[in-house]
C-alpha cells in the first residue's frame, strides 16, 4: 500500500476516536526512547509532515533525523520502518519524486550507510549509486558486478524496480561491456539479458557499438553473443536500422564465429589423430586457405565419422552431427554456406575433395540427420583438388563463382611457374580417377 494511502486511512481513523499522535508527540516518544510504542501509521504520518516540522523546527531537523535513523537500523522491532518506509522511500526520492522523504533525512543517510551495509550492502550499494554523480553509469556497473539487471537488483532488496533509472541505465551497459579486457562468459551473457530489455532505439544504437567497436576476431570468441545477433540482426527490419560499417561488421563477426569452429576442428584433427604426413600438410594448407574466406561463412555443418567424435567430438563447441558410416575412407567434413553456393570439405582419404554445390541442395545438406559422403557425392556439383600448389586455382575458380576472399583484390596465392605446372600436372590423372571412381562407387550404392 503506498504512503499516502496509509496517511488517508491513518487521517480516517483520528476521525473515529482512535488516537493517532501527532508528529510533536512521536518526536518525543522516540527522544524517550520509547520508539517501539510508534504505530506504523504513525510512522508515516511523521515522514509525511516532518519536511514542514523541520522548517518549523531547523536546529532540530537533523539531530531527530539522526534518531529515526539510529532506531530504524539498531531496534530490531522497526524493521518495516527501515526496510519498508525509509529504504523503500530514500530510493524513490533519488528516482525523481523528491517528495518522498524529508531532506533531513536524505541528508543523514550518509553518515549511517558504513553500519547498515553489514546487513544491506547491496541496497546500500544502489543507494550510493543513485545518489551520486553519473548515476546510471554507476547503477549499471553494480548490475554488471552482480551479472543481474539492475529491475531485478531492485527487486532482490525488495526496493521500487519500476522508478526511471532501473531502466534508464541501460543505455550505459554496451559502453561498459565494451570497456572489459577479456569479458567472461557470465559478463556477456549479462549484456544478452540488458540487450533483450532495452527499448529498441537503444538496443540498435548499442548493437551499433559493439559491431563497430569489436574486431570480428574478438567477436568470434563469444558464440552465444554471435547467435543473439545472428537470430535479431541478420536480416530484417532490425538489421536495416544499423549502420553500413555495423552491416559490414555483423556478417564477418559470424564468419569469424564460423571459421573458428572450422579451425578448431582441423586443429583437434592434426594433433588427436594419427595422419599420414601427406594428410597433415594437406590439412594445414586447408586451413590456412579458407581463414582468407573467413567474413563469408554465413552458416557451418560439422560432421564427423563415430571414431572422430569419440576422440574429439567433447572438446568443440559448435554442433556436430555423427557422419553416416557408408564404406567411404573415414573422414570428418565440414559443409560452409557462403549463400548461393555451399563449399564441402572432405578432410581425409585418397580423394579428399573440395565440392562446390548449389544452394539448392541446402536443406539436404544442413537438414539431413543421415548424411554421409556417399550421399554428399551423388549431390554432383563441382571438385577442386588439394595437390601441389591447388590455392592459386582454387581461389580463381571460387572467384568465378562470386565467392570472394576477405580482401577482394588482393590475390593471396601466386600463379605457379611453368615448371611448377608440369609438377602439379603430373599428379592430377591420378587424383581425377580416384574421384571418379569415388564417384562411381558412391551413384551404384545410391
Amino acid at each position: 500500500m503506498k504512503p499516502k494511502n496509509l496517511l488517508q486511512i491513518a487521517n480516517g481513523l483520528e476521525d473515529r476516536d482512535l488516537k493517532i499522535r501527532n508528529i510533536d508527540e512521536v518526536i518525543e516518544a522516540i527522544e524517550k526512547n520509547n520508539a517501539r510504542s510508534v504505530t506504523p501509521l504513525e510512522w508515516v504520518a511523521c515522514l509525511y509532515n516532518k519536511t514542514k516540522w523541520d522548517q518549523e523546527h531547523p536546529t532540530r531537523a537533523f539531530e531527530t533525523a539522526d534518531l529515526i535513523w539510529n532506531e530504524a537500523i539498531e531496534n530490531q522491532y522497526l524493521g518495516y520502518l527501515l526496510n519498508q518506509i525509509l529504504l523503500h522511500r530514500l530510493v524513490l526520492y533519488y528516482g525523481d519524486q523528491k517528495k518522498e522523504l524529508p531532506v533531513s533525512l536524505v541528508e543523514r543517510f550518509p553518515q549511517f550507510a558504513n553500519k547498515l551495509q553489514i546487513k544491506k550492502k547491496v541496497t546500500v550499494a544502489i543507494i550510493r549509486a543513485i545518489s551520486g554523480s553519473q548515476p546510471k553509469v554507476h547503477l549499471c556497473k553494480l548490475s554488471l558486478d552482480d551479472l543481474k539487471l539492475p529491475t531485478e537488483l531492485f527487486k532482490q532488496e525488495k526496493l521500487p524496480d519500476w522508478i526511471s533509472i532501473a531502466q534508464e541505465c541501460l543505455d550505459e551497459s554496451a559502453r561498459i561491456f565494451l570497456a572489459i579486457d577479456s569479458p567472461s562468459d557470465q559478463q556477456v551473457n549479462w549484456l544478452l539479458k540488458c540487450l533483450d530489455s532495452m527499448q529498441v532505439e537503444i538496443q540498435i544504437q548499442a548493437v551499433n557499438a559493439i559491431l563497430t567497436e569489436i574486431s570480428a576476431e574478438k567477436g568470434a570468441k563469444f558464440p552465444q553473443l554471435v547467435d543473439w545477433l545472428k537470430k535479431h540482426y541478420s536480416s530484417g527490419e532490425l538489421r536495416h536500422r544499423l549502420t553500413e560499417n555495423a552491416k559490414r561488421a555483423i556478417s564477418d563477426w559470424i564468419g569469424a564465429v564460423n571459421f573458428s569452429e572450422f579451425e578448431k576442428l582441423a586443429g583437434l584433427v592434426l594433433e588427436k589423430l594419427k595422419l599420414e604426413d601427406g594428410q597433415e600438410k594437406q590439412l594445414r594448407s586447408r586451413r590456412k586457405f579458407w581463414k582468407e574466406y573467413s567474413n563469408s561463412f554465413k552458416n557451418i555443418r560439422i560432421l564427423l565419422p563415430q571414431e572422430s567424435r569419440n576422440v574429439i567430438g567433447d572438446q568443440l563447441t559448435h554442433n556436430f552431427d555423427i557422419l553416416q558410416q557408408d564404406n567411404s575412407e573415414s573422414s570428418e567434413v565440414c559443409i560452409f554456406d557462403f549463400g548461393q553456393w555451399l563449399v564441402v570439405e572432405i578432410f581425409r582419404g585418397s580423394v579428399a575433395e573440395t565440392r562446390l554445390l548449389p544452394d539448392s541442395t541446402h536443406n539436404i545438406c544442413f537438414g539431413d540427420p543421415n548424411l554421409s559422403i556417399k550421399k554428399i557425392r551423388r549431390l554432383g556439383g563441382e571438385t577442386h583438388d588439394h595437390k601441389y600448389l591447388w590455392q592459386y586455382f582454387c581461389e580463381q575458380w571460387l572467384k568465378g563463382k562470386g565467392i570472394y576472399n576477405n580482401r577482394p583484390g588482393i590475390v593471396y596465392n601466386r600463379k605457379p611457374t611453368t615448371k611448377e605446372m608440369r609438377t602439379r600436372n603430373s599428379q592430377l590423372p591420378r587424383w581425377t580417377e580416384e574421384l571418379k571412381r569415388a564417384e562411381y562407387q558412391a551413384q551404384i550404392s545410391g
